[in-house]
């Protein structure tokens, strides 16, 4: 099969990797980690994160929203390139979450139609959301399969922001919103 940048693979059944906690990867493109002293394929290429079991419907969903909500757990920014085994899930039970709410809307089936290129910044008080010129037959796909009430798009990772919103959830079930930034870089 055919990786993607912010694609997974999900494995169903047997355990990896000795435990039945680990349910898959996603796989990112690296951008601000640190490289230097790594033994590096030639560009381009991806980096498959192992997620945890209770992670496998962000992975699914959304992906760069678990993305960045491990690298807020390890402070890297956007997130980490080393998987680490056999570590705590840092999303839990989908049932209070945003994924509960729209799986009504997305036919059950857990995907939310996304558009190559599709970036949200916040400066200020103000929201863009930025689409590429040439992905109209993608807009206006997710237009015409969208809910009457809800319009739900997955976005991709933006280079040129500074920082990102994290979902964080704590063991009550709080939901907290901090950002993650890159470090040394003015805002």
């Amino acid at each position: 099969n055919t990786v993607t940048e912010m694609g997974h693979t999900v494995f169903q059944g047997t355990p990896f990797l000795g435990t039945s906690d680990h349910g898959g990867f996603i796989y990112i493109r690296p951008s601000f980690q640190c490289l230097q002293k790594l033994i590096l394929p030639s560009s381009p290429y991806l980096v498959a994160i192992l997620v945890h079991r209770w992670e496998t419907p962000w992975a699914t969903v959304f992906p760069i929203r678990l993305m960045l909500r491990l690298g807020a757990e390890y402070r890297y920014y956007p997130c980490m390139l080393v998987s680490i085994r056999n570590r705590r899930p840092v999303y839990w039970e989908i049932g209070l979450t945003i994924i509960n709410i729209l799986a009504k809307t997305i036919q059950q089936n857990y995907t939310l139609p996304s558009v190559r290129g599709l970036v949200i910044h916040m400066e200020d008080k103000q929201t863009s959301i930025l689409l590429p010129k040439n992905r109209y037959d993608q807009v206006t796909r997710a237009l015409n399969n969208s809910n009457d009430h809800v319009l739900a798009l997955a976005a991709n990772f933006s280079p040129h922001a500074d920082s990102h919103l994290v979902c964080l959830q704590s063991d009550q079930d709080i939901i907290h919103k901090p950002s993650i930034y890159i470090t040394n870089l003015a805002k």
